[in-house]
């Protein structure tokens, strides 16, 4: 990559999605090790500018020791997909293991990193407490990581208050967003999340650990940004199930407001755009460069 924009007298703009993050380091650390010495981490210092999607990213790429001018220009969605999900009826008949419950949707990769670990522990007294109730876990399943969360749920007695789906793509994807009536990631390590912007979209009020780069969720009334704990997660959830239906059908149309006006394509477009004429000389430095 280094080399590509020498040969062309070109600057080059790295995304580093995630990859400085302390968590993300940690996982294989030594082939990282290996690759970081032997090319990328010189490609990440030499680059003319970084992007980051976040604070929180931002933040990582300036405690891994890299001093790039860095551009934060967030992903974007395009909220007009999720204008129109399928009713009730049309829902559920693409997904009638989640009809006559209130579901709580996680809708993301069955992966270690989403902590589905904490969410099935603090999830182990309110499956209990709350039988109107439905822990809906949605998504591709990665290194065979949901096996391992079956088997947690038939351990601690949640089998009838947690339903997997498996990966839901199109159609029955729109569905599980029209059946829920509140989203849930618990990560432990996000560059973006992908996953919460959608269910905002959606019109979903949103409980999101620190983890995720979401704090915006507190400041726009729109859900919990909480620490990454069983204990924090359960007492969250608790507060959140307790509200009515038409409550987070208001806190979701607040989400879906933000998202519309922060994260439309057009305007991080025009951000990215920027960015590179500014690389290639020809203006000063947008107002999304930070070179702190």
């Amino acid at each position: 990559m280094r080399h590509l924009g020498e040969r062309n007298e070109v600057p080059v703009i790295v995304h580093t999605h995630g990859m400085l993050d302390p968590w993300a380091l940690s996982r294989s650390s030594w082939k990282k090790w290996i690759t970081g010495r032997l090319w990328e981490y010189e490609n990440l210092r030499r680059a003319a500018c970084l992007r980051v999607t976040s604070e929180e990213e931002l933040k990582s790429v300036r405690n891994f020791g890299l001093k790039n001018p860095v551009a934060l220009i967030p992903n974007g969605i395009d909220v007009s997909d999720f204008e129109n999900l399928p009713v009730r009826e049309e829902a559920e008949g693409l997904l009638p293991n989640l009809k006559d419950k209130r579901v709580l949707l996680f809708l993301s990769r069955v992966h270690p990193k989403k902590g589905l670990d904490l969410l099935l522990k603090a999830w182990r007294t309110l499956g209990r407490e709350r039988r109107d109730w439905l822990l809906v876990i949605a998504g591709p399943d990665q290194l065979g990581y949901a096996q391992e969360l079956k088997r947690l749920a038939e351990e601690t007695d949640l089998k009838d208050s947690v339903a997997f789906t498996g990966a839901v793509f199109g159609k029955e994807k729109l569905a599980a967003y029209a059946l829920a009536d509140l989203f849930v990631l618990p990560s432990h390590s996000e560059n973006f999340g992908i996953a919460i912007a959608e269910a905002l979209a959606s019109g979903l009020p949103v409980v999101a650990t620190r983890g995720t780069p979401w704090r915006g969720l507190n400041e726009h009334g729109c859900g919990w940004w909480i620490e990454s704990s069983v204990e924090t997660l359960a007492d969250t959830l608790r507060e959140a199930l307790s509200h009515s239906q038409p409550e987070l059908a208001a806190m979701g149309a607040k989400g879906r407001s933000w998202m519309i006006k922060d994260f439309a394509w057009e305007r991080l477009a025009a951000d990215m755009v920027e960015v590179c004429d500014w690389t290639l000389g020809r203006t000063a430095p947008p107002s999304c460069v930070t070179f702190d």
